[in-house]
């Protein structure tokens, strides 16, 4: 967002939000979605609304006044196709009350801009398979998708600490090699952790998606939640167990018999064959396919472990199938590989091995203070070390399927529907997060785009030059 002066007639602070551009026909609904969800809940604090249209529609403006416990402001928010989105403040409004006020309206912008200001709930099956057989499996593993690995470490290192106190050395060793033998059956652990298990004959997922306007998405999900089930194994009995596609009207039936008021023009229908992209992913990394498991969660996100290339499994969570095109997946996909390639887990689990015995030898060494701050010293190295791998993942995917425009753009999808938004700054690097800066993925990806290679490079060396250059990159901008 950029600061200007105001325009004329209106004097004041004026603010242009960049990157969104509306064409003439989402004009008005995007005004219609700012009053639905930016003015309608600010009621009680809004005064004087009036909404100007030009006469060729090229221009709509919201004016209004705002009251706060700090004051009263008159405010216009408008929308022209020249100048795009543009907030404008009359009056000395306090630093923090316009930066609440701006993040909100260029959330709403980008979230209006990726959804057209619908919500979508998805109903998921994998063809071939009965919607009942997907409940007796319910996934283990979600915790993986949802959370920073970081919790899983504290509590192993937690573990290891309360056991020395009664066995010692014994305790350390025993831990380790529980570790190493989990390493070495983690492809079956993580296949098993799934709602489904693709196979020849299972491969297709079939996704129904329903759209409803944003802000009715949250109580519509809470009323129909606990009838999901039962709604699917209706959807399923239309397609009489597979024999026939599922139709659109077919849905619509089965969404008007439990009261639910669609449209035929909100319900998407979809098949996504995972297998055939995590395939051709497979053949462009020239490593053997492996085993493919999928989750029915809404977290968009995808892992793979293993020993080895012949023994490893790639996880696929259908939050991600749904924001993604095929050409993003299969980037997506193609990074996940790059790590079973480079043998990626196995290289963090003997980091950080070495580490932790390095640690315990300090501990029984020297004293536990030393100790102390060397784990916190060891847990930044791994992660710092983890981001030079997740640069390398990235490069693989880029130079080997040659998509890094669709990459960087699933990249910036993935950063919208994170929970947590970093600002830049040197300290990201630092932090206990395996993967890099997202911003610094994103122009890793589109700088990539305008190149060319004779012959594939060394994406170890590469990733090393890489994460060096972004680090003192921030670092030179940060003093």
């Amino acid at each position: 967002m950029t600061e200007r002066e105001g325009s004329m007639g209106f004097p004041g602070k004026r603010y242009l939000i960049e990157n969104f551009n509306l064409n003439k026909e989402e004009l008005e609904d995007f005004i219609d979605f700012l009053l639905r969800t930016f003015i309608k809940p600010r009621t009680p604090n809004i005064s004087d609304l009036k909404v100007e249209k030009t006469s060729e529609g090229a221009h709509v403006s919201l004016i209004y006044f705002l009251f706060s416990p700090y004051g009263k402001w008159e405010l216009k928010i408008h929308f022209d196709i020249s100048e795009k989105l543009i907030v404008e403040i009359k009056g000395d409004m306090v630093k923090p009350l316009v930066n609440q006020l701006l993040s909100e309206i260029h959330g709403l912008a980008q979230t209006y801009k990726l959804t057209k200001g619908k919500g979508s709930i998805y109903l998921n099956f994998l063809e071939g398979e009965k919607p009942a057989e997907e409940l007796e499996r319910a996934p283990s593993g979600y915790g993986v998708f949802s959370r920073n690995l970081i919790g899983v470490y504290m509590v192993i290192m937690g573990l290891m600490i309360f056991l020395f106190f009664f066995f010692g050395f014994y305790a350390f060793f025993t831990l380790l090699m529980v570790q190493f033998g989990i390493f070495l059956f983690s492809d079956k652990i993580m296949y098993n952790m799934g709602t489904w298990r693709l196979k020849e004959d299972k491969r297709n997922l079939l996704m129904v998606k329903l759209k409803v306007p944003i802000d009715q998405f949250t109580s519509l999900l809470r009323k129909y939640w606990s009838k999901i089930p039962e709604i699917k194994m209706k959807m399923f009995e239309k397609t009489s167990n597979w024999t026939k596609k599922l139709a659109k009207e077919d849905v619509l039936k089965v969404f008007w018999d439990y009261g639910i008021n669609a449209k035929l023009k909100d319900i998407d229908i979809s098949a996504v064959d995972v297998m055939g992209v995590v395939g051709r992913a497979a053949k462009k990394l020239s490593i053997k396919t492996p085993k493919v498991s999928l989750l029915n969660i809404i977290t968009p996100n995808a892992a793979a472990t293993g020993p080895s290339q012949s023994k490893s499994t790639i996880a696929i969570t259908t939050g991600l199938i749904a924001i993604a095109n095929e050409d993003e997946l299969e980037t997506v996909v193609g990074h996940e590989l790059g790590h079973i390639k480079n043998k990626d887990p196995f290289l963090l689990l003997l980091i950080s091995m070495v580490i932790e015995t390095a640690r315990i030898f300090l501990f029984f060494t020297f004293f536990y203070p030393l100790a102390v701050l060397y784990f916190f010293v060891g847990i930044t190295v791994i992660f710092f070390l983890a981001k030079m791998l997740e640069i390398r993942a990235d490069l693989e995917t880029i130079i080997w399927l040659g998509k890094p425009l669709y990459f960087a753009d699933i990249l910036k999808k993935l950063e919208y529907h994170s929970p947590i938004k970093r600002p830049k700054s040197i300290f990201t690097w630092f932090a206990w997060e395996t993967h890099p800066p997202m911003y610094f993925r994103v122009k890793l990806a589109e700088e990539m785009a305008n190149k060319t290679f004779e012959r594939k490079p060394s994406t170890t060396l590469m990733a090393f030059k890489k994460l060096i250059q972004g680090f003192f990159e921030d670092l030179t901008q940060s003093f």
